[in-house]
């Protein structure tokens, strides 16, 4: 996605520009799917809570076009901060550090994570009876889609097997931004 500049006034300015765009990236990225999953967790189970979800039953849309409004809802309700992503995304690109290419992908992919998330949210919703056992599934789910359980397993095994992380030290950047994101 992202490719280091081969030529530019400011090199090192475009470096480091590169890095902090892959640093907002992952944390904003990050808390924008973790809010959707959450929204997603709360949206069938809280109609169940008010007993609003019988007045919804009575109306002629079908159980998928209410889950699909509810879907919507998850996606564009973080509007703000898919801006400012885009707005780091159009400003690393503005500046070099990001090609155009790099910022087509994510625009191409962004929305089917968003998308998985959301879903994982929902599902939870329609799967459990109170919005506070659903927004743990998800959480676990979300964790679980993101690769904490990985990491969480790899460091694990690293430091009880005596293996020192400082062997991967000398991994390229490309790699470790790569094995991050899995």
């Amino acid at each position: 996605f992202i490719e280091r500049p081969q030529n530019g006034l400011l090199p090192r300015l475009q470096d480091d520009l590169q890095h902090w765009v892959r640093v907002v990236t992952i944390g904003l990225g990050h808390v924008l799917f973790l809010l959707a999953a959450i929204q997603g967790a709360g949206a069938v189970t809280r109609e169940k809570e008010l007993d609003t979800s019988t007045g919804l039953m009575t109306t002629p849309l079908t159980a998928w076009e209410m889950l699909r409004a509810k879907y919507w809802g998850c996606m564009l309700s973080r509007r703000t901060l898919l801006y400012t992503l885009g707005g780091v995304w159009a400003l690393g690109v503005l500046t070099g550090s990001v090609t155009v290419v790099g910022f087509a992908a994510f625009l191409a992919m962004f929305p089917f994570y968003l998308t998985g998330y959301s879903w994982i949210g929902l599902c939870c919703s329609t799967q459990f009876r109170t919005t506070l056992s659903a927004t743990f599934a998800s959480v676990a789910s979300s964790a679980l889609a993101s690769g904490l359980g990985a990491c969480i397993g790899c460091c694990g095994c690293a430091l009880l097997g005596g293996m020192s992380l400082s062997m991967f030290r000398d991994v390229p950047d490309s790699v470790s931004y790569a094995v991050f994101c899995l």
